[in-house]
């Protein structure tokens, strides 16, 4: 991925983060988003939308707070799955430091790595997908809530520690 293609997905553009087409190699037909992972496809842009969390849900997450941490909940927000090296790129992280911040949040049960064949190379390699768990989402929104509360002037109800990372 070219670096103004991790730079745009920054400032908000639609990403073109998972499972792009290709050619299908049988029939030499350009293959369609969904055709690399069993047919799930890519939300579009927005069709997420953060849940609507009122004052008594708001709980600020120290697990997330962490910048780099926001940072992956708010790519992973915008898509089912993202590639382990599209978040790479986007976040200008070594692979090593990406790592070791998804074991934290995966321990929490905030996001999980699958591995999938990658179908546009010959080899064995696996294309890493992550993607933001129903608990993450959840997460994130009531921080998102507390960190609003937080700017208004107002009191958080809740501290979240999960002691990880």
């Amino acid at each position: 991925m070219a670096a103004g293609h991790a730079a745009a997905l920054l400032r908000g553009a639609r990403p073109r983060l998972a499972r792009p087409g290709g050619l299908d190699r049988a029939s030499g037909r350009r293959r369609g988003r969904g055709d690399l992972r069993a047919g799930r496809r890519l939300r579009p842009v927005g069709a997420r939308e953060p849940a609507d969390v009122n004052a008594a849900e708001a709980v600020f997450d120290e697990l997330i707070h962490f910048p780099v941490r926001l940072r992956i909940c708010g790519l992973l927000r915008r898509a089912d799955a993202v590639a382990f090296r599209t978040l790479e790129e986007a976040l200008e992280l070594p692979a090593s430091q990406l790592s070791r911040h998804l074991k934290a949040m995966a321990e929490a049960g905030y996001v999980s790595v699958s591995k999938t064949a990658s179908p546009d190379r010959g080899d064995a390699r696996r294309v890493a997908w992550v993607t933001l768990t129903p608990t993450g989402r959840s997460a994130l929104d009531r921080h998102m809530a507390a960190l609003t509360l937080i700017a208004q002037g107002q009191e958080v109800g809740g501290e979240q520690d999960d002691g990880v990372g």
